[in-house]
């Protein structure tokens, strides 16, 4: 190719470059800038290396440490006992409603102020009703 390169050149009365009128030369040079092309490769890299370090980058930032949240437990999320504990405990019907599990929840309900197990009355607000 350098050999095209050369001919065309003298065909257009323009001068040829030293570094293609001889092959030994133009072997040499093509190791020259073999040699050249690996040190800019490596020069490129240390270049951007040295730049990124400059920059603001994730590994520049200050390590922030978060600190636990303080959980606080909340009402109804466990089990304190049977609905007749729980009566005990609160007395009135609304907050043993408050204090029941999903369970409990979905067996009794709250109508008027009394606590209800299907058609019957568990709860009236005064005194547990025992139903056998």
């Amino acid at each position: 190719m350098a050999r095209r390169i050369s001919e065309t050149l003298r065909k257009t009365g323009m001068n040829v470059p030293v570094e293609f009128s001889d092959d030994s030369q133009r072997v040499r040079h093509y190791e020259e800038r073999e040699d050249r092309s690996e040190e800019t490769e490596h020069d490129r890299y240390r270049r951007k290396q040295a730049r990124l370090a400059e920059q603001d980058t994730s590994t520049s930032l200050p390590i922030k440490v978060v600190q636990d949240e303080v959980v606080k437990p909340k009402a109804g999320t466990r089990f304190e006992g049977p609905i007749e504990k729980l009566i005990e405990t609160y007395k009135d019907p609304r907050e043993v409603v408050r204090h029941m599990t999903m369970g409990q929840y979905m067996r009794y309900e709250l109508r008027g102020g009394q606590i209800w197990e299907g058609d019957s009355l568990i709860y009236d607000g005064t005194a547990h009703l025992q139903e056998t």
